[in-house]
């Protein structure tokens, strides 16, 4: 019976925005794909897809951002009564950001960090 309470739980518990080609993203991955000065804006469009978000740099340089967040839900939101005192999830965040030179791409970085987000007391 407990098994049956919890199976709902356990298909609601995770959930991912953003770019799905991120998920799996490393540093090292992200750099066997990417070469500064000579991956184009066409082949990352192939590999990752339309950007999140396009700024310029002062100089007119183009910036792409990509973005994927993995958020679980704590076990303590499931304590009955403890929704009263909010909620909390944890997570990764992984960020793509591309710098071009014109077509092809000058340089890039990712950032992978650790997340927590939450209501009320679990704040």
């Amino acid at each position: 019976m407990l098994s049956v309470l919890l199976l709902p739980m356990a298909t609601v518990a995770c959930s991912n925005s953003g770019n799905k080609t991120l998920k799996n993203a490393t540093q090292a991955s992200v750099d066997a794909q990417i070469i500064d000065g000579v991956t184009t804006k066409e082949q990352i469009k192939q590999i990752f897809g339309d950007p999140l978000n396009v700024n310029y740099t002062d100089s007119g340089k183009e910036i792409w951002k990509y973005e994927m967040v993995h958020s679980s839900v704590d076990g303590i939101n499931f304590v009955p009564g403890m929704a009263y005192f909010g909620s909390r999830n944890h997570g990764i965040s992984k960020q793509l950001a591309i710098i071009f030179d014109g077509d092809k791409v000058l340089h890039h970085t990712m950032a992978t960090s650790k997340t927590v987000t939450g209501t009320g007391v679990l704040n």
